[in-house]
């Protein structure tokens, strides 16, 4: 037995709801341990506003009843304006 705990990280992206021209398309993520600091790149994702969001919860496996209690309550929508951003 080596005494080794291997943690495997998901891959990772940096979401940018509301972005600009200057918004990078890679960010460097850092992490800071005890043994050191891990460095690697990461895409950028840009999206904005409701459809950008529903788009990326789509994409991440999020359920669509939960996706339409999200933005119903982040945008003030009501059921019914809430459904035509999921078609």
């Amino acid at each position: 037995m080596d005494n080794i705990l291997t943690v495997t990280l998901p891959h990772s992206a940096v979401l940018f709801l509301r972005s600009n021209a200057s918004a990078p398309d890679k960010m460097k993520i850092r992490m800071v341990t005890p043994g050191g600091n891990i460095e690697y790149e990461a895409k950028t994702i840009k999206r904005e506003g409701i459809e950008g969001t529903v788009s990326i919860l789509k994409n991440l496996g999020v359920p669509t009843q939960t996706i339409l209690a999200n933005i119903q309550e982040q945008y003030h929508l009501s059921p019914e304006a809430s459904k035509k951003y999921l078609s």
